[in-house]
């Protein structure tokens, strides 16, 4: 199989039909199944080789099915959640594409729980349950969890002080 020609991890939702993001599996690597030529064999360590390569797929592939796919910041500003910073393996995905083109959504739910959504395709389904930390006072341990809002895809974010009150804190979530 032919490795793919475009980076996995980037979409175009408005191509026919949409181009979603994804991690990028060892078949979009090219299988692994590269064979040094017979009759012109490459000389290690000078040349790469096959074997080599299909390593390296083998454990881009592992690697991943593993990956941060996204971190979300959220800051609170005057009571409010806001998005602070966004990280993401994809090249399109930055904080000025969640906040200024109003690619992610923050919802206050209430006290404590905050849901951050995006558009279907942007980022790959979960291939893990999200994981959050708090970034502000002393506190017990955020639980993210996968949601959909609206139909998009997104995580809820629970946030409590260590006397088990709901607490709205700073935090940042881990989508894999």
């Amino acid at each position: 199989m032919t490795a793919k020609a475009t980076y996995t991890w980037d979409f175009d939702l408005a191509a026919t039909p949409p181009v979603v993001a994804a991690a990028a599996s060892i078949g979009d690597l090219g299988d692994a199944a590269l064979v040094d030529d017979a009759a012109n064999p490459p000389i290690p360590p000078q040349m790469p080789y096959s074997a080599q390569l299909n390593q390296w797929a083998t454990q881009l592939g592992g690697m991943n099915r593993v990956i941060v796919a996204a971190d979300i910041q959220i800051h609170f500003v005057a009571g409010a959640p806001t998005l602070y910073n966004v990280a993401a393996m994809s090249s399109l995905i930055n904080t000025a594409w969640a906040v200024a083109q109003a690619n992610m959504t923050v919802t206050h739910v209430g006290a404590g729980v905050v849901t951050v959504s995006w558009p279907q395709g942007s980022i790959p389904p979960p291939r893990a349950v999200p994981r959050a930390w708090a970034l502000s006072g002393p506190n017990a341990q955020p639980v993210a969890v996968a949601t959909t809002v609206a139909g998009n895809p997104g995580v809820q974010v629970s946030t409590w002080n260590l006397s088990g009150t709901p607490t709205d804190m700073d935090f940042v979530v881990s989508v894999y």
